[in-house]
């Protein structure tokens, strides 16, 4: 067990990423830039307002067209064959589906309309500066910010090309991308936690731990005292999101079975199946919290994350799926911790 590098310290300041870019600080947006936001701001609450209004009106389009339909088969076959039963179920797929629309889009934008309001109140914007990196522009939203970015050619295909994302001060949406005004909302994941410690004493993993072959030498290092105390907060999240969607899974598990087996079934084998499977997928959502739990708080009390640096690829080899060099991952949970010494996207310190 040989030691590499000096132990660093357990004290590390929490930063901010996004797509693997680190946090540089705030850009003031201009007087133009602000005129702009603000003349957005106003064609959302108009487009919202829009939708709420045409909300009621989705059942008497569907009357509509099912008066056409009949006056249409009156005029041109002089028939009836278009009931009134049909005219009735036109009415009410106008109100399933119309008015659920409509309240969807006013809501998308009254928020997108929020987040424009709390960008003018603060008039700035976040700036995130770095080469550009695919291995973090894996996600779907990403990878097609990624397509629209080439085929505009604001970036090359390349691993080396520098990068600015602004973000949106309180939101986690993409205000810009080098120095270019983004038309739509762009969601987009910020990580905030330490980087991969600098200097941290390196050991050999144990024998279990190492590849077949020898290409690589797989190691380990201790986590910090704040690493240790950001996987004690996943656990915690993951205990409270389980409370918070557990039911809802639940409930759509009991909904979607009984309306099916009632369809075929009576009415006490529909019953019996119901609860059988609500009794099994409540099992198997407590097992797999109950995993991923008991994983982040086995590696917060052993303390170790394993390092594997993979051998280096040849530039013809270079592309967007490349290997990274060097990445951290955490030994039960097996999560990817740290890339190239950058935290993995999924990372975002919670509060206790």
């Amino acid at each position: 067990m040989n030691q590499k590098h000096n132990s660093s310290t357990d004290h590390q300041k929490d930063e901010l990423w996004c797509a693997g870019l680190p946090f540089v600080g705030d850009l003031s947006l201009t007087s133009e830039e602000l005129a702009h936001l603000r003349w957005k701001r106003q064609r959302l609450l108009v487009a919202a307002t829009v939708w709420l209004a045409v909300t009621p009106l989705w059942p008497l389009l569907g009357l509509a067209i099912g008066f056409l339909i009949r006056m249409a088969e009156l005029a041109v076959i002089n028939s009836k064959s278009f009931s009134d039963v049909a005219i009735i179920l036109l009415a009410g797929g106008g109100m399933l589906v119309g008015i659920p629309i409509s309240i969807l889009k006013a809501k998308d934008c009254f928020h997108y309309a929020a987040v424009l309001s709390r960008t003018l109140r603060v008039g700035s914007v976040r700036r995130f500066v770095g080469a550009f990196d695919y291995k973090f522009w894996n996600e779907e939203t990403l990878d097609k910010l990624l397509m629209k970015l080439l085929n505009k050619k604001l970036i090359e295909p390349g691993v080396t090309d520098a990068l600015e994302i602004e973000v949106y001060p309180q939101d986690e949406y993409i205000y810009g991308l080098n120095q270019n005004c983004l038309s739509s909302f762009f969601p987009v994941h910020l990580t905030k936690a330490p980087a991969a410690p600098s200097g941290a004493a390196r050991f050999r993993a144990p024998a279990e731990f190492q590849f077949e072959t020898e290409e690589s030498i797989v190691e380990r290092r201790h986590l910090t005292a704040e690493e240790q105390k950001e996987l004690q907060s996943y656990a915690r999240q993951t205990r409270r999101r389980s409370l918070i969607y557990s039911p809802i899974c639940l409930w759509f598990v009991a909904s979607v079975s009984w309306k099916v087996t009632i369809t075929f079934l009576s009415w006490n084998v529909s019953k019996l199946l119901t609860l059988s499977l609500l009794l099994i997928a409540a099992i198997a959502l407590f097992l797999q919290t109950r995993k991923r739990v008991n994983a982040f708080i086995q590696d917060a009390e052993n303390g170790w994350v394993l390092i594997v640096e993979y051998p280096a690829m040849d530039e013809s080899e270079t592309n967007i799926g490349h290997q990274p060099a060097t990445v951290e991952f955490l030994i039960h949970a097996g999560y990817e911790w740290t890339i190239d010494g950058k935290p993995a996207s999924w990372r975002k310190k919670v509060s206790p």
